[in-house]
C-alpha cells in the first residue's frame, strides 16, 4: 500500500507533463506528413498504438494465443532515434528496461503472465518501419532481453495501419 502510492504520484507528474506536449502537438496523418517532419529534424515523434486493431504475425497456434493474451491494449511510445532509409522507408526505434516485479504490481495480474520468470530488468526494444510503397501499414518489432546479459527473451511482429492502429504526433521545436 505504502510502496504503490509514490508510483501512483510519478505516474501522475508524467501524465500531466505528456498533457502539456500533446497539447502542443500536431498530428502526423501521412507517410509524406512523416518524413517531412523527420526531415526537418522533428525528434522526438510522439506514437500510440492500439494492438487491439493490430495483425501479430505468429509461427504457430500457442504463440498467437500468448500475444493475444499479452499485447491488447494501447501504448504511447516516444520514438526518439528515426532515420530515413536510403529506399525511403522509415525506421522509428525506441529502447527502455523495465523492472518485471515492478510490472507484475502495476498490474495486478492474475493469472500471472508468462513473463513473471523473466529476470528482474529485461530491455525492452521496438522498431517500427513504414515503407514508401505501403505508406498505410507499419511493421513493428518488439524484443525483450535480458538487461545484465543480453539474451532475447522474447520477440514479437505485428503489423498495424498507420491512422486507425497507429497514430503519430510531431513534438513541437523546444
Amino acid at each position: 500500500m505504502y510502496i504503490t502510492k509514490p508510483f501512483k504520484c510519478a505516474f501522475l507528474a508524467l501524465t500531466m507533463s505528456c498533457s502539456q506536449v500533446w497539447a502542443e502537438a500536431t498530428p502526423i496523418n501521412s507517410y509524406i506528413a512523416l518524413k517531412d517532419a523527420l526531415e526537418q529534424g522533428e525528434v522526438p515523434v510522439i506514437g500510440v498504438i492500439d494492438f487491439g486493431q493490430c495483425t501479430h504475425k505468429y509461427q504457430n497456434l500457442k504463440q498467437k494465443s500468448l500475444a493475444v493474451q499479452s499485447f491488447r491494449g494501447k501504448e504511447v511510445t516516444i520514438f526518439k532515434r528515426n532515420t530515413i532509409n536510403e529506399g525511403g522507408s522509415i525506421m522509428m526505434l525506441t529502447s527502455y528496461k523495465l523492472n518485471t516485479y515492478l510490472m507484475a504490481e502495476v498490474r495486478d495480474a492474475r493469472p500471472l503472465p508468462d513473463w513473471i520468470d523473466w529476470p528482474a530488468w529485461i530491455e525492452w526494444q521496438s522498431a517500427c518501419t513504414l515503407s514508401r510503397d505501403n505508406d498505410k501499414e507499419f511493421n513493428i518489432w518488439f524484443i525483450a532481453s535480458d538487461a545484465k546479459t543480453g539474451e532475447t527473451l522474447k520477440t514479437d511482429h505485428f503489423t498495424c495501419l498507420f491512422g486507425s492502429a497507429v497514430k503519430l504526433w510531431r513534438t513541437p521545436h523546444s
